[in-house]
């Protein structure tokens, strides 16, 4: 993110410096603004200064970048089936350390290292699921829309049936689902 530090000094600087700036930083030397976008996270101690026609004043800024938060990038939406198999991953930028769910149908569950959601659901319905990835700079939460459908039906009877001409006959379809 877009960083900016004015370095302030008495007495009519007419220049400035700054050495040790994190990569993606520098310096105006005319006038002593630091400005850019740092491309890590980390604490790092930079010499600043300020010069006139008398002299040189130098200082120690301790200046911390932080980390970035994650921001959710995997698709909102997904779809699985009653006793089968599901599995979503959430995906997010700036290296989240920790993932969430919180509303998952019963029988899925979240791996809070990786976040991928996985398991075998056992009810058909809509669920609003809160997701989230974590990280030192903070949180994002969205909601994924998760539509559990029923199983299609899976006949189960025997498959063989006999009659007599001129007789009553009857067979019962069974099926699962």
């Amino acid at each position: 993110q877009a960083f900016s530090y004015q370095i302030q000094a008495n007495n009519y600087p007419a220049g400035f410096d700054a050495t040790g700036l994190p990569e993606g930083l520098s310096i105006n030397t005319n006038s002593g603004a630091i400005t850019g976008t740092p491309v890590a996270a980390g604490s790092t101690d930079v010499t600043i200064s300020a010069s006139n026609v008398i002299g040189t004043d130098s200082q120690t800024l301790v200046l911390i970048i932080n980390q970035a938060a994650p921001v959710i990038t995997s698709v909102l939406s997904a779809t699985g089936t009653v006793n089968q198999a599901f599995s979503y991953q959430i995906t997010a930028d700036n290296n989240p350390d920790s993932f969430g769910a919180a509303g998952l149908p019963a029988g899925l569950s979240i791996n809070t290292n990786n976040g991928a959601i996985t398991g075998t659901p056992s009810a058909a319905g809509s669920n609003d699921v809160t997701i989230s990835a974590s990280n030192a700079g903070g949180t994002d939460s969205r909601t994924l829309v998760l539509i559990i459908k029923q199983a299609a039906p899976v006949i189960t009877g025997t498959l063989t049936a006999a009659g007599t001409v001129n007789q009553a006959f009857s067979y019962q379809i069974t099926a699962d689902n």
